[in-house]
């Protein structure tokens, strides 16, 4: 015969205190010099500004954290130049 699981010993891992979470998880990445400015990605990103959820899907190393890092700067750019009196 065997015993119950303990409370919460279901395989799911405790939550992470926002301690325990890394930085680069919470900041955008650097640009790096050499970066590709993806205008019809761009284009599409500024289309959906202002939905309430939007996924960026591909796999690993192909740019999307630049690619978000790089429309954020850009975004930020403009609404600060749009907010100026």
């Amino acid at each position: 015969m065997t015993e119950a699981p303990a409370a919460g010993a279901l395989g799911a891992a405790p939550p992470r205190s926002a301690a325990a979470t890394p930085t680069a998880k919470l900041t955008p990445p650097q640009l790096p010099p050499d970066h590709v400015e993806r205008l019809d990605l761009a284009r599409c990103l500024d289309e959906i500004f202002g939905k309430r959820l939007t996924t960026v899907v591909a796999g690993a190393g192909y740019g999307k954290s630049t690619l978000l890092a790089w429309w954020c700067a850009d975004v930020a750019c403009a609404l600060v130049h749009a907010l100026r009196p």
